[in-house]
């Protein structure tokens, strides 16, 4: 139920709010305020500046640009824009945010499996926080802080490959790697509550690999843990030897 609502022209005056009203909610595109039990206060998000900037190899995206502007962006990219395809229909990417996925999605997302991949930094108000991407998801439920902006490095080389019923469903697998010249970034999804990210030498020791995608990988309504492994292997094991 909705007690009071804001809509606020810039990031000092939600963080204002956000202190007068310490049990209110951000909302922006992509979030949800359905079967709510409780009173809130809402702020929502969408009059703050839409940053939007490219400096040499990084772009700087805020967080309420709407992921279609990403997508147009990443055109040269094929398979990071068909990451965002099966994330969701074009009515819809221009109206979920960059912020609300990044707060809300969970492993089944095929767009932050790719922004997994990537070198992504997200920036946090209040006191100036800054997180790589895979710590905030770590912290996300507990950190009340407003996402600002994400930071992501161009790749010199993106791959993304996914397993569905059908070719534009959500993943039961996928998988993002990312090259740059002096790193290597890769990652998994189609299930839990955020995707994997793994680091090049768990992938070349394969008894290593194995196990740790055990270690994460479930048993759920769309397939077993044990599909899930072998189709993550056999994903990251081809797009490695491409």
């Amino acid at each position: 139920m909705i007690k009071d609502y804001f809509r606020p022209k810039n990031v000092q005056d939600a963080l204002l709010l956000k202190q007068r009203y310490p049990k209110s909610l951000f909302i922006g595109g992509g979030t949800s305020v359905k079967n709510l039990d409780k009173e809130f206060v809402f702020i929502d998000l969408q009059d703050l500046p839409k940053v939007f900037t490219r400096k040499t190899n990084t772009l700087i995206v805020g967080s309420t640009i709407a992921l279609e502007k990403i997508y147009q962006e990443f055109r040269d990219f094929k398979d990071l824009t068909t990451g965002i395809q099966i994330e969701t229909g074009k009515n819809l990417r221009n109206q979920i945010t960059l912020g609300g996925l990044i707060k809300k999605a969970d492993g089944r997302s095929p767009l932050l499996t790719c922004l997994l991949a990537l070198e992504t930094l997200i920036s946090l108000e209040p006191d100036k926080q800054r997180f790589q991407l895979s710590e905030f998801l770590d912290v996300r439920k507990k950190n009340e802080g407003l996402i600002i902006q994400a930071e992501i490095r161009i790749p010199d080389e993106f791959k993304f490959e996914s397993v569905a019923r059908s070719p534009l469903d959500k993943p039961i697998v996928c998988c993002a790697i990312a090259k740059y010249k002096s790193n290597l970034g890769i990652s998994i999804g189609g299930f839990g509550k955020r995707p994997l990210c793994i680091k090049p030498e768990v992938v070349n020791d394969n008894l290593n690999f194995d196990k740790y995608l055990k270690k994460y990988i479930k048993n759920d309504e769309w397939a077993s843990s044990e599909y899930r492994t072998e189709v993550a292997k056999i994903l990251v094991n081809r797009m490695l030897s491409q």
